[in-house]
């Protein structure tokens, strides 16, 4: 059995964004696609006027900025639905994945209804829907030894369903 106690905090939230977008796109088509016709519109103005003006810079920059801003909006619009601050604590062993929370009941998870167990360069993420995983952070282990032991374990479990 392995047990981890964690806080997350906003920046562990926009990586867990982060990996949603790059795993499930198609669930941000429109913001993209708003992006785009901010940027094409931006373009169109510049080949309609043959000059860079006020209202293609405007549409430029709406096109460019309004990705990022939309990962910053979802990810702060999480993180207070996850209660910030709030200890959790994950267990594993070889039935599954305990989840618990001081302000949120324990859920537990069978490793047969864990879809995917991700790895990124900042977190670990427990899929349990295509819009829901339990974020473990990195920065929570002394090492990196401490936090491959922790993925190498949870990965055991995972294969062994």
């Amino acid at each position: 059995m392995q047990t981890v106690i964690y806080t997350l905090n906003k920046q562990d939230v926009s990586h867990f964004i982060a990996a949603h977008i790059k795993k499930y796109p198609k669930q941000y088509w429109p913001a993209f696609a708003l992006s785009l016709c901010f940027l094409l519109f931006g373009g169109y103005v510049i080949h309609l006027t043959h000059k860079i003006d006020l209202y293609s810079c405007f549409f430029l920059a709406v096109g460019i900025v309004y990705i990022p801003f939309v990962i910053k909006i979802a990810a702060n619009t999480t993180y207070k639905m996850i209660q910030p601050n709030a200890e959790s604590k994950l267990l594993l062993d070889e039935n599954g994945v305990e989840y618990q929370s001081e302000l949120i009941s324990t859920s537990k998870y069978e490793w047969k209804s864990i879809k995917e167990i991700q790895q990124t360069k900042d977190v670990y993420l427990f899929w349990i829907t295509d819009r829901m995983a339990h974020i473990v952070p990195k920065r929570i282990f002394d090492n990196e030894c401490q936090s491959e032991s922790f993925y190498k374990q949870a990965m055991e479990y995972y294969n062994k369903m």
